[in-house]
């Protein structure tokens, strides 16, 4: 899968080397030696990843320049500096930028990052990034107190501790032994930081450990480099830690990343919850709160594919509302919603929870019920029907109760294998049969031939 990559350094052999690395490894690179032709270049096939000069950001608008510019507000941006400028670091951070590539570091650990962050952006990435700007961030100056969890050595993880907390109040940071951040599982840390003793590596596996057992919405983990060995560091941002720092690192530094993580953390954690609210949204019904159509005929298929020879007999039925027309006419249709949802709540109340219940279209149901031992599917409609018919369903706007029932068409599986829309057709005959014989009752439907 070809992936794009721009460049923009004013600093030729720089640039001349980076794109001859990039393109030995197949990947299709633009370059330029400025801020005004890198965002002409923008214009044309999107890119994956910028490489930007260090010395270009000189505040947040170059970064959010190519971002706008580019139509990607998650558009990955690798600032190019040399390996020992710690200050200057931090500052292209927090100007926006996504990461610091060391320009001096070797062409493996380069490439090893630029996969970190083309993986970070892709999957899910790309369905955050199509939400309208504004749902998914975090209210400003609401920064929720998260935990970090910092792993290594007892005396080196506390240090760690002591040295960040003034950077990163209202977290907490609490150290921890290997042992006891993969043993406790009343644990569930916001945030991960790895800080083996200088000279030394971690526990073997640990860090193979831990991004197997993170879960989808992943606390982000950093590891401080012990040994600065490139392959090693390398090989941790391959495995999936989301940032190696260098063995150098001020505390400043170390809590401006982890910060930013947590804050990414939070932002997806926003943005899963509204694509899982949208999607929950978009199979529901929103005035009864039952399944829609759309999830409905899908979930009968599954039921009745469970029916057959050897398999639970399933009863579906259609119920639809009788005169139901007279009483948005009559009291509006804002009494009409008030039967709909006292209708969806009486149905539902009488149903086992695995039962499928969902409003079918304007005043129709479907439901469809398996049919355990004992459970008897006349009975069941007749059920349903008389827990509207017996009790007239209150108008609170209008101070009055109105009688409301339902005719019901009822399709039996009866041990064959069944297609939904074959039983929705036969529950549909046998509703209209019930309405022609005068409504307010349950009608079977014709049973399949053998």
């Amino acid at each position: 899968m070809l992936r794009r990559v721009l460049i923009i350094d004013e600093v030729a052999p720089r640039r001349i080397r980076l794109q001859a690395g990039l393109q030995a490894a197949c990947y299709e690179v633009r370059s330029a030696c400025g801020l005004a032709e890198g965002l002409a270049l923008l214009r044309g096939p999107p890119a994956d990843l910028v490489l930007l000069s260090g010395g270009l950001i000189t505040g947040p608008s170059a970064c959010d320049l190519l971002r706008r510019r580019a139509g990607q507000p998650g558009l990955p941006i690798l600032a190019l500096l040399q390996q020992g400028e710690g200050e200057a670091r931090v500052r292209v951070l927090l100007a926006g930028a996504s990461e610091v590539l060391p320009e001096d570091a070797s062409a493996h650990f380069q490439l090893a990052q630029i996969r970190s962050f083309l993986r970070q952006s892709s999957g899910p990435r790309a369905l955050y990034d199509e939400m309208p700007d504004g749902f998914c961030e975090a209210p400003p100056g609401l920064e929720r107190p998260s935990l970090i969890a910092v792993v290594g050595p007892e005396a080196r993880a506390e240090s760690w501790c002591r040295s960040l907390r003034p950077f990163l109040a209202p977290h907490r940071l609490t150290p921890l032994s290997r042992r006891s951040l993969l043993e406790r599982e009343d644990l569930s840390p916001d945030a991960l930081l790895l800080c083996a003793a200088p000279g030394a590596e971690e526990a073997p596996g640990l860090l193979a450990d831990l991004l197997a057992r993170r879960g989808p919405a992943a606390a982000p983990l950093v590891r401080i480099s012990p040994s600065g060995t490139a392959a090693q560091d390398a090989a941790a941002l391959d495995l999936g830690a989301d940032a190696v720092l260098p063995a150098v690192v001020t505390p400043l530094e170390a809590a401006t990343r982890l910060r930013r993580l947590i804050g990414r953390r939070l932002r997806n954690e926003t943005r899963m919850r509204l694509l899982h609210d949208g999607l929950r949204l978009a199979l529901t019904d929103p005035l009864t709160g039952l399944s829609n159509r759309r999830h409905a005929l899908p979930a009968l298929s599954r039921m009745l594919r469970e029916t057959g020879p050897g398999g639970t007999d399933c009863a579906v039925m259609l119920l639809d509302l009788d005169h139901f027309k007279q009483v948005n006419d009559t009291f509006g249709h804002a009494a009409g919603d008030d039967v709909l949802t006292e209708v969806a709540r009486r149905l539902r109340s009488g149903l086992e929870p695995d039962d499928l219940i969902a409003r079918y279209g304007g005043e129709e149901f479907l439901i469809a019920a398996k049919l355990g031992a004992g459970r008897d599917p006349l009975a069941l409609a007749d059920h349903l029907r008389c827990a509207l018919a017996l009790r007239p369903i209150p108008l609170p706007a209008e101070r009055r109760s109105l009688p409301v029932t339902a005719s019901i068409g009822l399709a039996l599986s009866r041990g064959a294998a069944c297609l939904a829309d074959e039983m929705l057709k036969r529950a549909d005959e046998a509703l209209l049969s019930a309405k022609r014989q005068g409504r307010n009752q349950v009608c079977l439907a014709r049973q399949l031939a053998a």
